[in-house]
């Protein structure tokens, strides 16, 4: 029905609303946190309420009372109510509105509603999921804005809204699955068949926001193989992988209903190189091998959530050990002291990141997961997963004071329903406060600070600010590792920048500072000082004070010193009004350091940065430029860049841009430190496999109104090789592709011009997508494209059809050896999908490279001659690259690869495209020495880690270390080495490396 904002009395009693009924809704909503927000809702309900049913909602009683403090709270809850309005009926109930509830109703409620989904329904099931969820949250948050609910309650119901989901869906996946392929052994009679979701971070804490991920670890009973069914028998850990990868589907994936939540595997070990479900030994073997502290921590939350929970409970028994010494464990120790020293320079969020900041959430939940570290090994009451209770028991055990604990309490409590109803306003995942003064106020008023709005917001800001202060305060103790105060002042750089001195005193100030080039350097600084509105200018803004000397200072520091200070001349250049620029940079040390690191780091990253200056903002938004996006929000994210034009040339501009802006994102995180190789090796992988996709459907589109549909229907299936198939590439690394299709046989339907034949119609889309992809516009290309390991290589058809690779790698007739070369074999073990449709990549590998690649019994010995034959020839070529030499980077991958040729016949679980990976599983099976999978995967890290930080230098790979002293000295230092000579230390610990690297590889072969 029309809604009249303007006369809302006259709306109300249009849909039969009793008068005194809609003025007592109308005076709760002025008297509520946002009182035209929840009166616009209001209406809308209402209005949604009687068009649906017929008649006004029953306003009557407690249910208004109810409802407008979350009209005023959430506008995404409201439009939940809106698009639902039968669902305000729960909100009326009493018994289900009031007082959390215990699991065990929860857990009634959701298998009631899932009893009416039938077997198989997908769609039934991820609907019934998202509206339990939403009708849950939708009660508890009216709880909390209504005052009725303590953060405890709230965390706790919605833990155990998430904890009941994730039950009944894994229990339901679990049972389709098993009745496909059969019991897998050992999980015959355990529930989810023997598979676990440990709970960890604030899921395993009981302690999740209204829009927090679900941190978790899946563990199943043990390996083999099922008893079979209808879908035939697979290895246990592919049914536990499909069960997985459907549980993180019924919860994350976005409907026209929401999501569930949002799932985040990242805790597990190897990240997300590792599998997505591991097995109970091999999750035990790891921690006990190469567990690290911060895995530790990562455990004192972890409880099972869902599935087989007897053996999460006996996982986590066993992991006791390892989590909590009984010693004094010195090397932890240093390792929190590392940890804290990182947090503490990332706190550069001032005051608006509520978690992240100096003072916030994160700090705190540190100070107690810290403490439980090094004091309940000896102490088992300490053993306690959420933060306020973890609280009492380090004050009762004498380890913090009653002020200590009463302040924590008091500021995680304020914080943690900060955060809550920052995140509840529209589902966001987000801990910053609003920029916008009047949302501000908002705010503090849903706190519980009363109006006038200017002085809500002033006492709000204020409470704050002191509650930060007293976390500040305790994690500066922590350990008595104290915040680093201000840098006293370098008279070297005071002299550099005095116009009081001469050019000859100015330029010898810069040299003792290390600058290559000080006559260049003072022509930058003197162009810095030319530009009104910074810090360098004669007069600079009073707002800038002091700023100068501090980012000269960074300057100083930088890798390149030189190449520094010219990229920050050359940003000042491009800004039409920079003075907002350096203030934004004065107000975060942190992002003004890293971007300055940049500056010395990487010239094609620093001239795209400078071409974008806008780019700064992305730079200091930490949702924009979080070291983790994963492909999941890297594919919603391109999607949405290219959807948002209508050219197709636009499109590819966007998708480029894209790109670039996510490669300046993932090398600011890795200079900073933020994200570790593996880390960076996957994000450049993910973004990659995103754009191919998108590249993908763009180049489909463009055939389908040429030439119509193919044949049958079919898709073309892209498959990555070499590092993009490992998850590994390169900043410059090229993409190898293989391109598949199923049906040779067909003819496409006919568009704008005449039907043509299968074959050629997906030759066409292939050219039409690397034609994407390497087109250069003004943004750049998105990637080079090799084609060239598919069959017969450069001479073979570029698209290749499933019964042509099935002839091509059938083994010649009388033989049972493979037809495939050693180097096409090597090549294929790195083979994965990437964009297009699986069908065909998945009938590829299991029906015909599979058989082709791992023969049944190898011969050892000539698998190793002919590896080190190979290898030699390779190697002869090198001349001084840490790619090609021996001992390089391709000793690793050739051992891996043999290895696998090996033992991947027997052994199934070690066929993964990830060398690192590869190297944890092939030790996990006893494929390979402990001692040397530990020196191939120290050596490979070290020699990647160079190879990148010589690749964002230039546009081009760079495989020879620098010739001259100055620019190995630079490369060193990007790198991580500092001090004294540290090209030549760079060299040094490069040969070491090598040597021991080449040493373990003739070791793994000699053994043949």
């Amino acid at each position: 029905m029309p809604i009249d904002a303007r006369d809302p009395t006259e709306s109300l009693l249009a849909t039969g609303l009793p008068a005194d009924v809609a003025d007592r809704a109308l005076a709760a909503c002025e008297r509520s946190a946002d009182p035209e927000g929840a009166r616009a809702s209001l209406l809308r309900f209402v209005g949604a309420y009687a068009d649906r049913l017929g008649r006004p909602p029953p306003l009557g009683g407690p249910l208004v009372e109810r409802l407008v403090p979350l009209f005023a709270g959430s506008r995404f809850l409201a439009r939940q109510l809106v698009g639902h309005p039968r669902g305000v009926g729960l909100l009326a109930a009493t018994p289900w509105f009031e007082g959390p509830k215990p699991s065990r109703f929860l857990e009634r409620r959701l298998r009631a509603r899932l009893s009416r989904v039938e077997a198989g329904d997908e769609h039934g099931l991820l609907q019934a999921l998202r509206r339990f969820k939403y009708e849950e949250i939708a009660r508890i948050a009216a709880r909390d804005l209504g005052g009725g609910a303590s953060l405890g309650d709230v965390a706790g119901e919605i833990s155990r809204v998430a904890t009941a989901c994730l039950d009944a869906a894994l229990s339901r996946i679990a049972a389709e699955e098993v009745a496909h392929h059969g019991a897998p052994a050992g999980g015959e009679r355990r529930p989810a068949a023997g598979l676990v979701a440990l709970g960890m971070g604030k899921l395993g804490a009981g302690e999740l926001n209204f829009s927090s991920d679900v941190d978790l670890l899946l563990v199943y009973v043990t390996e083999g193989v099922t008893a079979g069914g209808p879908g035939g028998s697979i290895p246990n850990r592919r049914l536990y992988a499909r069960i997985a990868e459907r549980l993180v589907k019924a919860m994350s994936a976005p409907t026209a209903d929401g999501i569930v939540f949002r799932v985040d595997l990242d805790l597990r070990p190897e990240g997300r190189a590792g599998p997505i479900a591991i097995g109970a030994e091999h999750l035990l073997r790891y921690y006990e091998a190469k567990g690290r502290t911060w895995e530790r921590i990562a455990l004192t939350k972890a409880r099972p959530v869902a599935g087989d929970l007897d053996l999460g409970g006996e996982v986590l028994r066993q992991l006791e050990p390892f989590v909590y010494r009984r010693y004094l464990d010195l090397e932890a120790v240093e390792e929190i002291r590392a940890i804290k020293s990182r947090i503490d320079r990332e706190a550069s969020r001032g005051n608006r990141d509520l978690k992240l900041g100096e003072g916030g959430i994160r700090e705190a939940e540190f100070i107690v997961s810290a403490l439980q570290i090094l004091h309940a090994g000896k102490d088992p009451s300490l053993r306690e997963r959420g933060f306020l209770p973890a609280l009492e028991k380090l004050r009762f055990a004498g380890l913090l004071s009653a002020s200590d604990r009463d302040a924590l309490h008091d500021a995680y409590v304020f914080l943690r329903r900060a955060e809550h109803r920052v995140q509840m306003v529209a589902e966001r995942q987000t801990h910053e406060l609003p920029e916008d003064p009047a949302e501000l106020a908002r705010l503090a008023r849903r706190m519980g600070f009363a109006p006038p709005d200017d002085r809500a917001r002033d006492r709000f800001v204020a409470e704050l600010a002191r509650h930060r202060g007293e976390i500040r305060s305790r994690f500066a103790d922590l350990l008595g590792v104290a915040r680093a105060g201000p840098r006293a002042a370098d008279e070297r750089i005071e002299r550099a920048l005095s116009r009081d001195l001469s050019d000859d005193e100015r330029q010898r100030a810069l040299a003792s500072s290390g600058f290559v080039d000080p006559a260049s350097a003072l022509g930058e600084l003197k162009r810095l000082a030319s530009k009104a509105g910074t810090p360098f200018a004669a007069h600079p803004p009073l707002s800038l004070e002091g700023q100068a000397e501090a980012l000269l200072a960074e300057v100083v520091r930088s890798p390149q010193l030189d190449s520094s200070l010219r990229n920050l001349a050359d940003f000042a250049a491009t800004l039409r009004a920079p003075q907002a620029h350096f203030e934004l940079l004065a107000a975060s040390p942190a992002t003004s350091r890293l971007l300055v690191e940049l500056f010395g780091t990487s010239d094609p990253f620093s001239r795209y940065f400078v071409r974008h200056p806008e780019l700064l903002d992305s730079l200091l938004r930490r949702d924009a430029a979080a070291p983790r996006k994963g492909r999941e929000l890297l594919a919603a994210q391109a999607a949405e860049r290219v959807a948002a034009h209508e050219d197709p040339e636009a499109k590819l501009a966007a998708l480029r841009r894209f790109k670039n802006e996510e490669f300046l994102r993932i090398c600011l995180n890795d200079v900073s430190g933020a994200l570790d190789l593996e880390g960076v090796v996957a994000e450049l992988s993910a973004v990659a496999d995103c754009c191919l996709g998108e590249a993908l459907g763009l180049a489909r589109g463009e055939l389908v109104a040429r030439y119509g549909e193919p044949g049958g229907g079919g898709h073309l299936s892209v498959i990555g090789l070499g590092k993009l198939g490992g998850g590994e590439l390169g900043y410059q690394s090229d993409l190898d592709l293989l391109f598949l299709y199923a049906d040779p046989e067909g003819r496409s339907a006919g568009g704008e011009k005449a039907s043509v034949s299968n074959p050629e119609w997906f030759t066409r889309l292939a050219q039409r997508l690397v034609s994407h992809l390497q087109l250069p516009l003004r943004e750049g290309t998105l990637f080079r494209i090799d084609t060239r390991l598919r069959p017969s290589g450069s001479q073979g058809a570029l698209v290749v059809s499933l019964p042509a690779l099935a002839a091509y790698h059938a083994p010649p007739a009388g033989s049972s050896s493979p037809r495939a070369a050693l180097w096409e074999r090597q090549a294929l073990l790195r083979a994965r999908f990437i964009a297009g449709d699986p069908a065909p990549a998945t009938e590829a590998w299991e029906r015909i490279l599979v058989p082709a690649i791992f023969e049944a019994r190898p011969d050892r010995l000539a698998l190793a001659e002919a590896i080190s034959s190979m290898r030699d020839r390779l190697a002869a070529a090198g001349h001084g690259s840490p790619k090609t030499d021996p001992g390089g980077l391709l000793d690793v991958e050739f051992a891996v690869q043999f290895l696998q040729l090996l033992h991947g016949g027997a052994r199934p679980e070690v066929r993964t495209p990830s060398t690192l990976a590869a190297l944890t599983r092939l030790a996990a099976a006893g494929a390979l020495d402990e001692v040397d999978a530990e020196i191939l995967g120290r050596g490979y890290r070290f020699l990647r880690r160079l190879e990148l930080r010589m690749q964002i230098v230039h546009d081009r790979p760079m495989e020879r270390i620098p010739p001259t002293s100055a620019e190995r000295d630079a490369l060193a230092r990007r790198v991580g080495i500092s001090g004294e000579r540290p090209g030549a230390r760079l060299v040094d610990e490069l040969a070491r490396t090598m040597a021991t690297v080449r040493r373990s590889f003739r070791r793994i072969l000699d053994q043949a």
